[in-house]
C-alpha cells in the first residue's frame, strides 16, 4: 500500500471541500474568484473557478483513493 496517494487523496478532497464551503460562507477571501469573474463575466468565472478549485480536486483526490484502494 503506498500511503502517499492515499494523503494525496484525502488532501485534495478536503482542499475542495474547503473550498466549496469557503465560497459560499465568504467569497470575498478569494481573489482570484474576484479576478475571473471581471475577465470572463460574473457566470463563466465563477463556472471556471468552481470547476478548478473544487470539483477538480474532490475528482482527483477520489482517483488517487481509487487508484491506492483497488
Amino acid at each position: 500500500m503506498d500511503y502517499l496517494n492515499l494523503i494525496f487523496g484525502i488532501g485534495f478532497i478536503l482542499f475542495g471541500i474547503y473550498t466549496l464551503i469557503m465560497r459560499k460562507k465568504s467569497p470575498e477571501k478569494f481573489y482570484k474568484l474576484e479576478a475571473m469573474k471581471k475577465q470572463f463575466g460574473e457566470k463563466k468565472g465563477d463556472l471556471i473557478h468552481l470547476v478548478s478549485y473544487a470539483i477538480l480536486p474532490i475528482t482527483l483526490g477520489i482517483v488517487f483513493l481509487f487508484k491506492e484502494l483497488i
